[in-house]
């Protein structure tokens, strides 16, 4: 190969590298999980439980742990990054006489763009963040409140009427995805096994989604 057909090849070689490198996913934004059709609680009726699924805000999310857990500052907003976390509320409602079962660690918030799914903080690793025993952390009775308001591990119902509702916190999904699905692969009723999926789309300051408009 002549020198200079070779220095021609090696320069393109290095644009592709180094676009390859530029082409990082967009800096972050603000923005709030929509439902479809924009309603402000999702609701899923299956045979024996109904489920309701609702995005919370940084607002809402104080909100909810005042009312429900009587936790006065947010743990979550204490976090280096704590506004990229999503929060949904999730509430299972047994309407029958069949047991139900649901299992919340198997829940995943699916992106439309990207390779993998995000899971909801479990346990362990909201302990690990919130990290009571730190100077600058949160009180250890604000960490165990919080706790008891997080979903992990299996929801188990077995009267009508019986209900449990806590949160689900999301870590910052793909940037670039557009639209998040929220899976729940497993909710048992007696022998009946059901999966429920729901859209969110991300919505940015101006009423804009991404990659179109509201």
């Amino acid at each position: 190969m002549r020198p200079y057909r070779a220095a021609a090849l090696l320069l393109a070689l290095a644009s592709l590298v180094f676009a390859g490198c530029a082409s990082g996913p967009p800096p972050w934004r603000p923005f709030r999980l929509a439902a479809p059709r924009d309603v402000p609680v999702v609701r899923e009726t299956l045979p024996g439980v109904e489920i309701e699924l609702e995005p919370l805000d940084a607002t809402a999310r104080r909100a909810w742990l005042r009312d429900r857990l009587g936790i006065a500052d947010d743990p979550l907003a204490r976090l280096p990054h704590g506004e990229r976390l999503l929060t949904v509320r999730a509430l299972f409602r047994s309407t029958g006489e069949m047991p139900v079962h649901v299992e919340t660690g198997a829940i995943h918030l699916w992106p439309d763009r990207g390779n993998w799914p995000v899971a909801p903080l479990d346990y362990t690793r909201a302990w690990e963040l919130l990290r009571p025993d730190r100077e600058t952390g949160p009180a250890r009775e604000t960490v165990d409140r919080f706790m008891r308001g997080l979903l992990d591990g299996p929801v188990d119902l077995r009267a009508a009427g019986e209900s449990r509702e806590g949160l689900l916190v999301f870590p910052e999904p793909p940037r670039e995805a557009r639209v998040l699905v929220l899976e729940i692969p497993f909710v048992q009723v007696g022998a009946r096994t059901h999966r429920v999926r729901v859209p969110f789309r991300k919505v940015f300051p101006g009423g804009k989604t991404r990659g179109g408009t509201k």
